[in-house]
């Protein structure tokens, strides 16, 4: 039997056959590639997680990532390393009962120096890296990096990482130049396994002086590539880059995939830190908007935050004053706020539990706390957009959204009170006027104001809910909620090309606030009891808005089948259509039910409308189309 003779690693990393000649192959010696040809030790052994030369090393195993560009594998799955960021450790943890122990004047612990070690990666390791980056080279990164710009020109950034991708930006213009991929793999890894101190003290511009443009790691390439990603989503034609819908949907995913696998990279160093942190958030966000609300990988990107955040420590040293600073403790409050409200919204949308408590963090909000957030905040018709101020409306909003959640019946009229507050105390400039359309501003200030208004109404839709009497017909004031809510969504819908990202995308606002609206009207329409419809001086309004929503879903103006809750709101559009067409013809309540059907009628709680199931998702459209006075119209 042949002996088998491993090839040389760039035979091996090429996939193409080998001479196996020593010390340099023919095919390194042609190719120039002498100082690169090199054979393994062990080559058909499999490697061991642990090496002997460090005891005391732990072996680390990562999730492979996406494949992106090329085929080539991901990160590293096992490298061995002194743990370099241990993280937040309460007071249960060992260390802080030995810190006790030393304050006390017990005997002093002995000083362990924890150095870093030194990663050394397999040359294969090295090679893929080195190949992501060389491949990430033909992305034309000068174009993508003047998208970015313009895109920032236009009053749109990124909701909490805003202030540092034009420094990320600027960094990849000089990073990639004159540079291969091994020498750039190189200097981002060692960026990246330098541990990332930092005083919650320190501003936001010596933040990124110093480890954006002075000392770039993955995360701050990961950054500028959920950028691109999101311009690429906001920029409909770009002839330098793409001039189609394909072709503006192969980029934006392309950078997406490219930005997780820095952030696969950055996790597998076991090194968590503010700018990986940061890098999480938004690549969550950049998802949301490609893979849908509704997708896990959603779901699971947001949970990832979340763990960070407690891994960091963030949540026992939330300060709602740091909320408008300059500073890095004020990015560390908005990634908190922006989390937590992002998982009360998620979880009200899917009906899944809660992962985030302000029981168990610091986070607290009197009216005084309320009233501190919006005192400071300063408006200018030329000023840009500050990302801030949505952070502090919608963390106020979820506040009260949550007593609304826990049925505090005793407290409905504090927390309308509480609504009336937050209107008064929002500047003046952001208060919706009769129209959205006569707002006068950019179009993120636009959004903004659609988002405010929109997130009081959403507060007061769960306190006025069914879930409140235990009843699937909706109340007078429920109604006169859901039509003003439903108004709003649609002059959004008419007046998409002129709204930008403020800090919720346009489909989710649809989603979130639009249909529930709609369902609350349905289900008055094509309730047993006809007179509180046609009373509602809501209704005549609302079917309208509803008639606008529709006809904006089947032009493909709303959305597109190759865009996130299609199939959601296609179905929920296709339910309100028929209500509509049977309400045009007279066909609803306007005929005696049988005593069968008044016997259905007493037992049927239909839909099922309680605080288990405080949205309109997929379900309650399925169920709501197969109501009796609609059962004509199902195919």
């Amino acid at each position: 039997m042949p002996t088998r003779l491993a090839a040389c690693d760039p035979c091996r990393t090429s996939k193409v056959s080998c001479d196996h000649a020593k010390p340099v192959c023919g095919r390194c010696s042609r190719n120039d590639e002498s100082d690169r040809c090199a054979y393994r030790d062990r080559p058909f052994k499999r490697r061991r997680t642990i090496r002997s030369s460090a005891p005391a090393a732990i072996a680390v195993t990562t999730t492979p990532p996406v494949p992106i560009v090329t085929d080539s594998p991901s990160a590293s799955t096992s490298v061995p390393h002194v743990y370099p960021n241990p993280g937040y450790q309460g007071r249960s943890s060992h260390a802080a009962i030995f810190d006790t122990v030393q304050a006390s004047g017990g005997t002093a612990l002995p000083e362990v120096v924890l150095q870093d070690a030194i990663l050394e990666l397999e040359d294969a390791e090295k090679a893929q890296h080195a190949k992501f980056l060389d491949d990430l080279k033909k992305l034309d990164l000068r174009g993508c990096a003047e998208l970015v710009s313009q895109w920032n020109h236009r009053g749109v950034n990124l909701a909490i990482a805003g202030p540092l991708l034009a420094p990320c930006t600027e960094a990849m213009r000089t990073l990639f130049r004159d540079k291969s991929g091994a020498e750039l793999a190189t200097l981002l890894f060692r960026s990246s396994r330098e541990r990332l101190t930092a005083d919650g003290a320190m501003s936001i511009a010596s933040f990124c002086d110093k480890f954006c443009r002075g000392d770039p790691g993955w995360a701050t390439l990961g950054l500028f590539l959920v950028g691109v990603s999101r311009a690429v989503e906001d920029t409909a034609y770009y002839p330098a880059l793409y001039s189609t819908r394909n072709g503006q949907r192969h980029l934006q995913r392309t950078a997406l995939r490219c930005a997780d696998q820095c952030l696969e990279i950055c996790l597998s160093l076991d090194c968590l830190n503010d700018l990986q942190l940061l890098l999480q958030y938004e690549n969550f966000i950049a998802h949301s908007m490609i893979d849908g609300d509704q997708s896990y990988h959603s779901w699971r990107r947001l949970g990832d935050v979340i763990s960070t955040i407690y891994a960091l420590g963030h949540h026992d040293r939330v300060d709602l004053a740091s909320l408008a600073s300059d500073t890095l403790g004020g990015l560390r409050s908005q990634t908190f706020a922006r989390s937590y409200s992002a998982d009360k919204n998620i979880s009200v949308f899917l009906d899944r539990p809660y992962r985030m408590h302000s029981a168990q963090s610091t986070l607290r909000m009197s009216r005084n706390d309320v009233e501190s957030l919006f005192h400071p905040v300063q408006t200018s018709p030329s000023a840009q957009f500050d990302y801030t101020l949505e952070t502090r409306w919608t963390v106020a909003c979820k506040q009260l959204k949550h007593a609304c959640e826990r049925l505090l019946i005793n407290l409905c009229s504090a927390i309308l009170a509480e609504c009336d507050l937050l209107m008064d105390i929002l500047p003046e400039r952001y208060r919706l006027g009769d129209h959205l359309k006569n707002f006068e501003g950019s179009a993120a200030e636009r959004d903004f104001v659609a988002s405010a208004a929109l997130n009081l109404h959403h507060v007061q839709f769960l306190l006025y809910s069914p879930s409140m009497t235990r009843t699937s017909t909706p109340t007078p004031e429920l109604l006169m909620v859901s039509g003003a809510m439903l108004k709003l969504t649609a002059e959004i819908a008419m007046l998409k090309d002129s709204l930008a990202n403020s800090g919720t995308g346009f489909i989710w606002k649809i989603a979130s606030y639009g249909l529930p609206a709609a369902g609350a009207i349905c289900l008055a329409l094509v309730s047993r009891t006809p007179n509180l419809a046609q009373n509602s001086p809501a209704v005549p309004q609302a079917i309208q808005d509803m008639s606008v929503l529709v006809a904006h879903m089947e032009a493909g103006v709303l959305i597109r089948p190759d865009q996130p809750n299609y199939a959601l709101l296609q179905r929920a559009t296709a339910t309100i259509k028929s209500v509509l067409n049977r309400l045009s013809l007279g066909m609803l309540n306007t005929q005696h039910d049988t005593p069968a059907e008044q016997a259905l009628g007493e037992t049927m709680r239909f839909p099922v409308f309680g605080n288990d199931n405080l949205d309109f998702e997929l379900d309650f459209w399925t169920n709501l189309a197969e109501h009796p006075a609609l059962f004509q119209d199902i195919t």
